[in-house]
């Protein structure tokens, strides 16, 4: 499954680099991962496969290579053959593909779930006035936010609240779907049903069970999105929007969105003038386009000249030879162009 799955993240036309879909699937992030994983959009892959061990990843892309599925046409960078192009399609039918891509981005998806299965076994346990049982393996960050929203959001009709608002969105659910998605949930005398006890496609791996999973709580996550406010959306609240930056990377982008320069940047905080430029194309990366101010880098005749001669596949863009045309363009300016036009053309 696992050659199948990756098979859907390489492109036909589109040379994709193995090392950046590794860097995704495993969170492992660089300015040059951040940019490839947006050019290639597949940012919503962040983080889905945290633990996947390296050998494992090599010796499947290898496997793909050898059954000529995925080609390499320059050093690491790898495109779908025809030949790929045919497994792919004949597998989709008996292999799960995630749909709520974008919720998947924006939303710590991963955090909420862990909240979640702790935060439905404390109200179902609630609901039978049992105080001795056996709490979800859990993390003491996620114990203590669960105890401080169940203080906080505790009443005599909590049980009824919490029930209306999962029917609501389960009834947006395919059936089986939400079938599966309730077994699996723990709660008072229920321990939950695993992947192997739940009704799903004979040809379905762990792999296709954990997107599917990670997919019907990003569709929870957009359904609380666009609800009320209730204590499940207050159990969602703070992880609706991911952290992708790093503090320090946060940092720097407030400060330049309230008017900071580089240089005034680089010396109230003693980074080195690369650093910023690292963080501003990366937040440039990760906030929506109009959250950016692109403009403040470059006078009216560099980026006229910049939409003058820039055409074409972004992806050909090659900043060697925009800079034997424009000498003064430094390699930041280009950068930072190519993720603006990225996000204009979508």
């Amino acid at each position: 499954m696992m050659e199948t799955f990756l098979l859907t993240l390489f492109h036909q036309s589109q040379p994709r680099r193995a090392r950046v879909l590794y860097g995704l699937l495993r969170n492992q992030m660089t300015v040059s991962t951040n940019y490839h994983g947006l050019r290639y959009d597949l940012l919503y892959l962040i983080n889905i496969w945290p633990k996947l061990s390296r050998e494992k990843y090599n010796q499947a892309i290898n496997r793909l290579v050898q059954t000529q599925y995925i080609q390499e046409i320059a050093p690491g960078q790898f495109i779908r053959t025809s030949l790929g192009q045919q497994m792919m399609l004949s597998q989709q039918s008996k292999h799960y593909t995630l749909q709520n891509k974008h919720e998947l981005f924006v939303a710590d998806v991963i955090g909420f779930r862990e909240v979640f299965l702790l935060a439905n076994q404390v109200v179902s346990e609630s609901a039978y006035h049992n105080s001795t049982y056996y709490p979800l393996p859990s993390s003491l960050l996620t114990q203590q936010l669960v105890k401080r929203w169940y203080q906080q959001n505790r009443s005599t009709d909590m049980g009824v609240t919490w029930v209306d608002a999962l029917q609501t969105f389960l009834q947006t659910r395919l059936e089986s779907d939400a079938d599966n998605l309730v077994a699996s949930w723990p709660g008072h005398q229920i321990p939950g049903r695993v992947f192997e006890q739940l009704n799903f496609d004979e040809n379905w791996s762990r792999l296709d069970y954990r997107l599917w999973e990670l997919d019907q709580y990003a569709a929870l996550s957009h359904f609380l999105r666009e609800s009320k406010l209730s204590p499940l959306k207050a159990l969602w609240l703070p992880f609706s929007q991911r952290q992708l930056m790093s503090q320090s990377m946060q940092q720097t982008y407030q400060e330049f969105m309230q008017g900071a320069s580089i240089e005034l940047i680089v010396r109230n905080r003693g980074l080195k003038v690369s650093t910023v430029r690292e963080h501003l194309l990366s937040a440039a990366i990760m906030v929506p386009l109009k959250a950016f101010d692109y403009l403040r880098f470059y006078d009216k005749k560099t980026y006229q000249w910049l939409n003058d001669n820039l055409q074409g596949s972004i992806d050909n863009w090659n900043y060697e030879a925009v800079h034997q045309q424009n000498a003064s363009l430094d390699f930041f300016q280009f950068r930072l162009y190519c993720i603006q036009q990225t996000k204009v053309d979508r």
